[in-house]
C-alpha cells in the first residue's frame, strides 16, 4: 500500500499558507478561502472542510496576525467580548444545521453567501 501522506501534507501546507496569507492581508476569517481550497485542492467533502476551518479558528496559530493588527490599530476589547460570547453558541447551532442539509445544497449556500458578501463589499466600497 502506497502512502499519500506526504502529498496530502504538502497540499494542506499550501492551503494553510494561502489561507493564512489572505487572512492576514484582508482580515478575513480564513473560511472564505480555506473551505474552497480544502474542497478543491485536497478534495475534502464540504462538511470536513468546514470542520477543519472551524478547528483552525480555535487554534492560536493566528496570534501573530492579531499582534500586528493590534499594534497598528488598537484592540476593541468590548467588541471582542461580545463576539467571543456569542460565537460558540452560533457555531453549535450552525454545525447542527449543516449536518441536516445535503452536501450539494450546503456548497450552494456557501457559494451564495460568498457572492452576496462580494456584492455588499463592491456596493459599499
Amino acid at each position: 500500500m502506497i502512502s499519500h501522506a506526504p502529498a496530502q501534507f504538502a497540499g494542506a501546507l499550501a492551503t494553510g499558507l494561502s489561507g493564512g496569507l489572505l487572512s492576514g492581508l484582508f482580515g478575513i476569517g480564513g473560511g472564505v478561502v480555506m473551505i474552497p481550497l480544502l474542497a478543491l485542492w485536497l478534495r475534502l467533502p464540504q462538511l470536513q472542510a468546514q470542520l477543519i476551518s472551524l478547528t483552525v479558528m480555535v487554534l492560536p496559530i493566528r496570534f501573530p496576525g492579531v499582534l500586528v493588527y493590534a499594534g497598528g490599530t488598537g484592540f476593541p476589547w468590548l467588541i471582542l467580548g461580545g463576539l467571543a460570547s456569542g460565537f460558540p453558541f452560533g457555531t453549535y447551532l450552525g454545525a447542527a444545521l449543516a449536518l441536516s442539509v445535503p452536501a450539494r445544497r450546503l456548497r450552494g449556500a456557501f457559494a451564495g453567501l460568498m457572492l452576496v458578501t462580494a456584492g455588499m463589499m463592491l456596493w459599499k466600497g
